[in-house]
């Protein structure tokens, strides 16, 4: 099965610059291990959907088509070498709680917790597949920052 590390144009440039993707270690409490994260889902993880904080102070989650203003990115890879959900709750130390959590929110935003894959390594960009979404579809691009052209983007609702 081919998954997919789904992310936006500024984070992928860094990706391909580094020559890894790293495991994300935002919100990760010191007691569980890094991972890098991949989604089974051929459309978009739900999961990546950055937040948006409103005049009032609150936050939302951006849309999928507000997320497009971003340039979104992904890199495919097969699953055979990767950790699934559960083996992922073990590996990286996640709690039951923590898990169940997750697995509750990503429920919420329309995410599917059995489509989640992982490693606790980095996964080096050379033999991955990169992709770019434009006019409603995934496109193959060449796996350099170059294949990235910045456009100008959309201004986010307020």
């Amino acid at each position: 099965m081919i998954v997919y590390h789904y992310t936006t144009r500024d984070c992928a440039v860094q990706i391909i610059n580094s020559g890894s993707i790293i495991p994300a270690t935002a919100n990760v409490p010191d007691s569980e291990k890094p991972v890098v994260w991949f989604s089974s889902n051929k459309t978009w993880e739900q999961t990546a959907n950055k937040a948006l904080r409103l005049p009032n102070g609150s936050t939302r989650s951006l849309t999928f088509p507000e997320m497009v203003r971003f340039q979104l990115v992904r890199f495919a890879m097969p699953s055979d070498t990767l950790l699934t959900w559960p083996q992922i709750i073990e590996s990286a130390g996640i709690s039951d709680d923590m898990a169940a959590g997750l697995s509750r929110a990503a429920r919420k935003q329309g995410a599917k917790p059995s489509e989640w894959f992982g490693s606790l390594s980095p996964v080096p960009v050379g033999g991955l597949l990169m992709e770019t979404y434009q006019s409603g579809a995934w496109r193959h691009r060449p796996t350099s920052a170059s294949a990235l052209h910045r456009r100008r983007p959309m201004p986010l609702p307020g």
